[in-house]
């Protein structure tokens, strides 16, 4: 979209995006036969930078670097000699801003012995200092959870951007956390998001316009509907008012990031910024390259499931 526009852009994932979760012995294949299916997508579509989720590892670390395409970014993983496996950020420049881009994640489940991983308390503080000399803009990938990103960005004003990759079913408006706004696209690649800024350079965040207003503001009306008919009903269940309470609080942030919307004084400079979310449908048109890599991906599988059933009708019919 940006291309379209004439924008200078960059394409970027929050992670998780190889594998659904842990792979067992029996999907190994398969699942590798997608992933790497992916990783050539990604690369076809020229991605600026895919952190490493959890998710992305189930296959192994080796494997991992073996699709060295894709541009991966992380700061949290070591090898034994305690140099980083990935690039922990990486930087681009446009015109008058430089624009730093690094990644998160939390402990996975499967680390090898080999490599070694470490907290983003522990590796962040280094690189905020570090980034304070070569960016003026700093986005944040990170497949942490929700409380620790809010955390992360209260902690550090520099951070503009965080996106997640959370395992969610719908797609999360930008949300002003402190300095920094937070989104996400719903997960397994169902929509692309698209966050236009502008005069990124430390000013506050402001909404660019009255449409992604009139959204925020639906978005508090229509919690003001929910909580006023759980109060009608509050008495006939115990367990309402806590759903009031954390509705409420909801409704709070919406409030604040609208009156912080409010409050910019004519004449001043703000950070603008808007945000819209494409589903990738099959009514959108296809890219040759990124097909033909999908329909390979396919017929892959369908030998690999062909094997598979003829192996297992071999050894039943050894068993009988």
């Amino acid at each position: 979209m940006s291309e379209q526009r004439n924008e200078p852009y960059l394409l970027l994932d929050a992670g998780n995006a190889l594998f659904d979760s842990k792979i067992s012995r029996e999907t190994e294949s398969r699942d590798s036969i997608t992933a790497r299916a992916i990783a050539d997508i990604y690369t076809k579509m020229q991605y600026t930078a895919v952190n490493v989720g959890p998710n992305d590892i189930a296959a192994g670390i080796p494997f991992l670097l073996e699709l060295d395409k894709v541009p991966w970014i992380s700061a949290n993983y070591f090898n034994s000699s305690g140099e980083p496996v990935f690039q922990p950020y990486i930087i681009r420049k446009f015109e008058g801003l430089s624009v730093a881009v690094l990644g998160l994640a939390p402990l996975p489940d499967n680390l090898p012995d080999n490599y070694h991983y470490q907290a983003w308390a522990d590796v962040l503080p280094q690189l905020i200092t570090q980034l304070r000399e070569e960016a003026d803009f700093i986005i944040l990938l990170s497949a942490l959870p929700q409380q620790e990103n809010e955390t992360i960005a209260r902690r550090y004003p520099q951070i503009r951007i965080i996106l997640n990759a959370l395992i969610s079913n719908s797609n999360t408006y930008p949300r002003l956390i402190n300095n920094a706004i937070i989104a996400q696209t719903a997960y397994q690649g169902k929509y692309l998001g698209h966050i236009a800024i502008s005069n990124g350079k430390g000013a506050p965040w402001q909404l660019k316009d009255d449409q992604s207003k009139k959204r925020l503001e639906q978005r508090i009306r229509a919690l003001d509907s929910r909580i006023s008919r759980l109060e009608r009903i509050s008495s006939q269940a115990e367990k309402k008012p806590s759903t009031i309470e954390i509705l409420s609080a909801e409704r709070q942030k919406l409030r604040d990031q609208l009156k912080r919307h409010d409050s910019v004084q004519e004449g001043s400079s703000p950070s603008i910024y808007s945000a819209e979310f494409t589903a990738l449908t099959a009514n959108l048109p296809e890219e040759k390259g990124i097909s033909k890599i999908v329909a390979a991906v396919k017929r892959e599988i369908q030998i690999f499931n062909n094997e598979k059933r003829k192996e297992n009708r071999k050894r039943y019919q050894q068993e009988q």
